[in-house]
């Protein structure tokens, strides 16, 4: 298996554990996440451009978000219509889970072939 092979399997199964019922979100819900919080205050448009979302998705994948207490959407400051999201404290320990789980796989073994092993195994 070629390394990016590798890489899309290791992305792959990512996916599949952290949709496991304990963390209740999917990998690209993670990655929103994270954009929110390495941009905070993130603009919708901002995030629109970083993830190649169409806005209709950003604004559902935000509003439930928003509704479980991963993050707060306020109006933005220069214009009223648009939104900027912040992460809440719930949302940082989704992520610092999930996070802590991955370094956890990835420092059993520096190899991507390992870590797939070991994924494999969780999943």
């Amino acid at each position: 298996m070629t390394e990016p092979e590798k890489l899309f399997e290791l992305y792959t199964l990512a996916d599949t554990l952290c949709s496991q019922p304990s963390y209740d979100m999917n990998l690209s819900t993670l990655k929103l996440l994270f954009m929110i919080k390495k941009y905070s205050p993130a603009s919708a448009s901002l995030l629109l451009s970083k993830l190649g979302l169409i806005k209709t998705n950003l604004s559902a994948s935000c509003l439930k978000l928003e509704t479980e207490g991963y993050i707060i959407s306020k109006r933005g400051k220069e214009d009223k219509r648009s939104r900027v999201y912040t992460i809440t404290e719930k949302g940082e320990h989704a992520l610092n889970a999930y996070f802590n789980l991955l370094s956890k796989l990835v420092r059993e073994d520096v190899f991507v072939d390992r870590a797939l092993e070991v994924l494999n195994k969780k999943v």
